[in-house]
């Protein structure tokens, strides 16, 4: 794909819902009392309501309002998170704290401060410190606050590592020469002062202060105040309800309820002497956090991370990035004052700068981002008895664990969870039931009949209990019997779901080889159900017939029809034959054995029209629209992009075309239709697009029902193949269609080293597109989300989220010795509201 933004990052949504309804910072406190733990509590009091700020690591600035809120101090930015319930633990995972001195950089991970890059004046030699809660690296000095107070080590030119008496001091940050800390008498400088930048003015309950090269900014009930040098205007504009603060070289940035503003030097993009547009602040999408550094900015927001000013070190090129959780930048006039770094999910990444600060970054780093089990319901033990992390103070379920089930296949090259769908209410018993399809399950030998090979096998199973309420066998070799599947749907209209399964290298039953068969299975509420099958007369051999499926009231007469894809299908409609065109075929609920009531195929060969197919309500009027994706078809200009066309039944033309922005996109690869908003919408993967030179990272895009096509994320991880598979259902409960996306090639983040090709599945809220969830699978090429669907399992109201894992090997016990079986795949059952 071309030039998407390399940057892709998570604001967790729980900040973003708080925000909405806040609209504003919260108050600034009017008394402080601090009380000595590893995560200080101090609780603070105004005249309207009281507070509580927790002083640990890191964290974001969402804006809140009769909230909790946790402060944390990232070196010159400052980011807040929730803690809703009030009992010590923020609502949102706890990023670590991260800070970029002249020459050095600093850390704050689970086992304390680590600081490297160069020790010419000590500062990278960390003292011994008890429960480290801050860390703050100056030019060629660094200070931390810990369960005794405030600690500086390294140069001491200017007497900025004697630290003055303080009293229960609550942050810290050291400058250029200087240092500044908060404690209960208020703000306390020390250090060189000329430019004044020790000399504190009076201020109210400050609650945050950043320290530059020459100047000091805080923030206290009256806003932001800032002194020393002021050589380049750094007085502070006009803000509405600032929530932090970062001063830098000769320029200094603030958070407010209306994004960041930055002020000083660097208002014109000149390039000359301190003017590289640092103060010139790019468009941002719910920015959450900003650092100022010597002559260049960054900030966090949706998106990521994103950097601008001067770039004569690299500085502003960010790298890839995982959900970065925070971001640092070096203040000073110094070797490194082009340096930055951020924390994301992979650790710490450093650019621009001193070489010592980009190589040197430690190995054994640990991090763990603890998040309340429990947000609305105080419980600070955070027991969690069944380890689904939903505490036990609020887990209705407390025994059940986060998976309702995780289903294995049978024997080893199963592939199970090749493909899985909810299949709705199968028996009538009250609960939604799904399918999983083992297209590489061999049949066993039943003397004097063969084993099959890759015959392939369906199951239905019970979303009561778990058990299989039907299972069906493939008959044919290599027929690979459940490589689709699709469900939730009544086509006799009996009140009961029915579910098709596809076998697309099966034979006919009139001997025709590899033609490709789809069964139907209609519900029943106990016994054997009866299976039938589809009039396949029209497609020839290896079309694939059955590759794809998908059920919806097509012709609106109260019956679902069934969408059947080929994509492999040869395009016989035009006068020179369209090999590998691909085609796809739509039945009536009402006579399935008859022809099919709509069909169309691709207008290139080997464009595999009909790889996915979708239906849904997408143009408001009666009656399902059918999606077609083709993924590799071709652009008007010639360019195997990719495309989706949307049919309505009796429509002359196709109502939407689509296409991918670059060749071999593979857009159009999976299909989700949906409500989003009052919308009618459709989810588009596109698997193998690029970001930037980030090959097959994948992307995701939406269609709205007025054909405006916008991209929902790109993917940043090379070969992940973000967009495989798609879903559409609310996952967190609030009211809002939510995108559940797989990346089957992903690589799990575990520390210190990644597990490749794991594959994982995201979770996106509905809201503002912002990551609810990622899971990914436990082993190398598990395939973890191949395939995704979502339904209400366990009857309680709400969606439940399947995922395929085609690659996971199972061990199993045969004749008392354990036994690997490579490929048998699983499925897995989780309980969305508990992700």
């Amino acid at each position: 794909m071309g030039a998407h933004p390399a940057r892709v990052g998570r604001a967790r949504a729980e900040y973003f819902r708080h925000r909405a309804r806040a609209g504003h910072a919260p108050p600034h406190p009017a008394t402080q009392t601090r009380q000595a733990a590893s995560g200080a509590i101090i609780s603070t009091h105004s005249s309207k309501q009281t507070k509580e700020i927790i002083m640990l690591t890191t964290g974001r600035a969402p804006f809140f309002q009769s909230l909790l809120v946790v402060l944390l101090l990232l070196g010159s930015s400052t980011l807040w998170a929730v803690d809703t319930d009030g009992d010590g633990v923020a609502d949102t995972p706890m990023p670590s704290q991260l800070s970029v001195g002249g020459i050095h950089a600093c850390v704050l991970d689970d086992n304390g401060v680590h600081c490297w890059g160069y020790n010419n004046a000590g500062q990278t030699s960390v003292p011994v410190l008890a429960n480290p809660t801050a860390v703050s690296a100056g030019d060629s000095h660094t200070c931390a606050l810990d369960d005794a107070g405030v600690h500086c080590w390294g140069s001491n030119s200017s007497g900025q590592t004697t630290v003055p008496a303080l009293s229960n001091p609550t942050a810290v940050s050291a400058g250029g020469t200087h240092t500044c800390a908060i404690d209960d008498s208020g703000l306390q400088c020390w250090g060189n002062n000329s430019n004044g930048q020790t000399t504190v003015p009076p201020l109210v309950h400050p609650t945050q202060v950043s320290t530059g090269m020459f100047s000091t900014c805080a923030l206290d009930d009256n806003g932001v105040q800032c002194w020393g040098n002021n050589f380049q205007s750094q007085t502070v504009p006009s803000l509405t309800n600032p929530v932090a603060v970062s001063m830098g070289g000769y320029h200094a940035c603030a958070l407010d309820d209306t994004g960041v503003h930055c002020w000083g030097a660097g208002t014109t993009n000149t390039g000359s002497g301190v003017e590289y547009g640092q103060s010139m602040v790019p468009a941002l999408s719910h920015p959450i956090a900003v650092s100022a550094g010597f002559e260049h900015t960054c900030a966090v927001d949706d998106n990521g991370v994103h950097c601008w000013g001067n770039n004569d070190g690299g500085q502003t090129t960010v790298p890839v990035l995982m959900n970065p959780v925070a971001v640092s930048t070096s203040g000073q006039n110094s070797p490194a004052n082009n340096a930055t770094c951020a924390r994301d999910d992979m650790g710490v990444h450093c650019w621009g700068g001193v070489d010592k600060i980009n190589s040197d970054i430690p190995s054994s780093l640990a991090f763990t981002r603890q998040a309340d089990n429990c947000p609305h319901t105080a419980n600070p033990d955070q027991a969690d008895g069944d380890g689904d992390h939903l505490g036990n103070a609020c887990d209705p379920l407390p025994a059940d664990g986060e998976n309702l089930n995780i289903f294995n296949g049978n024997t080893k090259t199963d592939k199970t969870g090749a493909s899985v769908v909810f299949a709705g209410d199968f028996n009538g018993d009250g609960f939604g039931d799904y399918v999983v399809g083992m297209p590489g399950y061999d049949v066993p030998p039943s003397p004097p009949i063969k084993a099959i090979k890759n015959a392939g096998k369906v199951e239905i199973i019970s979303g009561n209990d778990g058990s299989p309420l039907y299972s069906q066998d493939g008959i044919t070799v290599n027929g690979a019997l459940g490589s689709a599947v699709a469900g939730n749907a009544d086509i006799n209209k009996d009140g009961l779901a029915d579910v098709v399964v596809g076998a697309p290298l099966g034979d006919a039953q009139d001997g025709r080889k590899a033609i490709g068969v789809v069964y139907i299975i209609y519900g029943k509420a106990s016994g054997t159900p009866l299976v039938d099958s589809l009039n396949n007369d029209i497609f020839a051999a290896k079309a694939m017939f059955g590759a794809s499926l998908a059920l919806g009231d097509v012709d609106n007469d109260g019956q679902a029809d069934v969408v059947v894809g080929a994509p492999y299908a040869t395009n016989t409609q035009v006068a020179k034959p369209l090999k590998q065109a691909g085609c796809v075929a739509v039945y009536s609920g009402a006579a399935l054995h008859s022809m099919p009531i709509m069909g169309d195929c691709g207008k290139v060969a080997k464009a595999h029209a009909g790889a996915a197919v979708a239906a849904g309500n997408f143009d408001n009027l009666p009656g399902a629209e059918v999606v077609v994706g083709a993924p590799n078809d071709r652009d008007e200009s010639g360019k195997n992009t990719g495309s989706t066309v949307i049919y309505g039944f009796g429509q002359p033309f196709s109502l939407s075309t689509q296409y991918g922005n670059f060749a071999k996109d593979g857009f159009g690869s999976a299909l989700a239709v949906g409500t989003h908003y009052a919308d009618n919408v459709v989810l588009i993967g596109a698997p193998g697009a690029d970001n930037n030179k980030v090959k097959d990272a994948g992307a995701i895009y939406r269609l709205s029902s007025s054909d405006q096509l916008s991209l929902m994320r790109i993917g940043s991880e090379a070969g992940a193949k973000l967009g495989s598979a798609v879903a559409l259902t609310d996952v967190n409960g609030d009211g809002t269609t939510d995108f559940i996306i797989g990346a089957p090639k992903g690589d799990s983040p575990t520390i210190p080293k990644i597990t490749k090709d794991t594959g994982s599945v995201l979770v996106l809220n509905g809201i503002n597109g912002s990551t609810l969830s990622t899971q990914y699978g436990t082993a190398k090429g598990d395939a973890f989300g191949t395939s995704i669907s979502a339904g209400d399992i366990n009857a309680d109201g709400k969606a439940d989220i399947l995922i395929g894992i085609p690659g996971k090997d199972v061990t199993v016990t045969i004749d008392g010795k354990a036994k690997v079986q490579k490929n048998e795949g699983g499925v897995t059952v989780l309980n969305a509201t508990e992700l």
